[in-house]
């Protein structure tokens, strides 16, 4: 009889899953389709990285850092936030809405690309390359495919139905990636990167229009347009805010360091993103969805954010601590021995992508409530800490000091993010920070067995590695025990 309603309950949970139309039903759906596409594409990116360090010299990576972090800043220049905008409006959705989005994209991306296309000799000049004109006017058509990106596609996040958006975001990455390792095998130079991302936005771009159709018009709505200009005049600054703390450290050593070590640093840095990346693909999408559908009720947003924090921390602070312990035969596993000297780099780059991953619930519960203005400020002062330490911090101590201005900043901004939080919705600061310490406490055999391995043995990369891995999963055996007994003393006293 038990082995029945066992198994009526999973029949029952399965058609929940499938047909259900609640927030709980819907971010389910959603977040298993994000979860095997996002997994499928950062698992795809890491082998081409693999294969792409065994083809090409690192000053290759270095050119290509340049060139991404000029196409990036041109494209946060003017970010409005279409995307947020069609997610946070209820009327989003709506044809007249749409279609200011389009325009409004359309005509942001045709003069920025007029701007980048003109302004590329000054800008190869600048960095002593005159090489890297042809490269960045190809790199920022990138900036024209993003502009007409079809609108439809993201009332499917809105809508948390993440299935038709995952062959949007996925084929193209896939596309992207082939062209690259194959472009890379028979030029071994920049281009094979360049005609990639490029190729990787087109993609993107088509498949918006056979997935999502949409035709844009000159129907609006004075109150759409209203509440979009209202949105996007929140937003802007944002984006530009949030490039100078991803980026400014490549314009810095691009400048003050040699290629080759621009190359190794953002390669390094590229690997210690993939968590942040997935995040930002697989979690980050169902959160301001979900959270816009409570953004009046407090309490439930409160919860929300302390039930996700304590999984990140479950998961994210044993994983910081085994990256800083076995950064150097990581490296040299997944790239090769030359990329170990950037190891603390590496470990301190990590740490920065983790703490960004922790504050994600909290950045987008302000967005949820239409307050990207107090975002922006927050963000202000992080970009504002890179902008003002970058310079020093890279002439004096080199990598590892571009490195740890970026940890200081996003720490920075965590604990500011909670501090607003707590004043905007009650949320409790001592239940958030409780789960780090014990996740903090419960990392030690990580850091035990790092030690005794390095005073009593000499082993090959890949068993440093595989013991590694064994300390890690016995971290999260014993955080595991101690939430269960943590939950059994709740139950108790109620």
């Amino acid at each position: 009889m038990e082995f029945k309603l066992t198994r009526q309950k999973i029949r029952d949970a399965i058609r929940t899953f499938r047909e259900g139309k609640g927030l709980k039903a819907r971010a389910a759906r959603g977040s298993s389709w994000l979860a095997v596409g996002s997994g499928a594409e950062e698992g795809l990116r890491l082998i081409r990285n693999m294969i792409l360090t065994r083809l090409l010299a690192p000053e290759v990576f270095g050119v290509m850092a340049l060139i991404f972090a000029v196409n990036t800043f041109f494209q946060s220049f003017t970010e409005v936030g279409v995307r947020e905008a069609i997610i946070q409006n209820p009327e989003g959705d709506e044809d007249t809405y749409l279609n200011g989005v389009w325009w409004l994209s359309l005509g942001r991306s045709a003069i920025l690309y007029c701007i980048a296309y003109f302004g590329s000799p000054l800008i190869a000049r600048f960095y002593n390359n005159l090489e890297l004109v042809q490269m960045f006017r190809v790199a920022f058509l990138t900036l024209v495919f993003r502009g007409i990106f079809s609108p439809r596609a993201y009332v499917l996040v809105k809508k948390l139905e993440f299935k038709k958006w995952i062959w949007i975001e996925q084929f193209g990455g896939v596309l992207g990636i082939l062209t690259t390792i194959i472009l890379a095998y028979f030029t071994y130079n920049a281009w094979a990167l360049v005609i990639g991302f490029t190729v990787e936005s087109i993609a993107r771009a088509l498949l918006s229009y056979i997935v999502c159709p949409y035709v844009p018009r000159l129907k609006f709505d004075g109150k759409h347009i209203r509440s979009l200009f209202k949105f996007a005049r929140g937003m802007v600054g944002l984006p530009i805010l949030t490039f100078v703390y991803m980026r400014l450290d490549v314009f810095f050593i691009g400048k003050l360091r040699t290629t080759e070590e621009l190359g190794l640093y953002n390669m390094a840095a590229n690997l210690a993103r993939i968590p942040s990346l997935f995040m930002a693909k697989f979690i980050s999408p169902l959160f301001m969805p979900a959270l816009s559908e409570m953004q009046d009720d407090n309490d439930r947003i409160n919860k929300a954010i302390l039930k996700i924090n304590r999984v990140f921390a479950f998961i994210g602070v044993p994983l910081i601590i085994f990256v800083a312990m076995y950064a150097k035969p990581f490296l040299s596993i997944i790239y090769t021995p030359q990329y170990a000297q950037v190891s603390v780099p590496f470990s301190i780059l990590f740490a920065a992508a983790m703490i960004q991953n922790f504050s994600r619930p909290t950045v987008a519960a302000f967005l949820a409530k239409g307050l990207p203005g107090l975002l922006r400020a927050i963000t202000g002062l992080r970009a504002l800490l890179v902008a003002v330490l970058m310079y020093p911090a890279i002439h004096f101590f080199g990598l590892e000091g571009a490195s740890a201005v970026v940890l200081i900043a996003m720490l920075t901004m965590n604990t500011i993010l909670i501090l607003r939080m707590s004043k905007l919705t009650g949320l409790k600061k001592m239940q958030y920070s409780f789960a780090y310490f014990g996740a903090l406490v419960f990392s030690a055999p990580i850091i035990v067995i790092r030690v005794l391995l390095l005073y009593y043995l000499t082993l090959t990369p890949i068993m440093y590695v595989l013991i590694g891995v064994v300390s890690l999963s016995a971290s999260y055996f014993l955080l595991k025990r101690f939430n269960a007994f943590l939950k059994r003393i709740q139950r108790v006293h109620g």
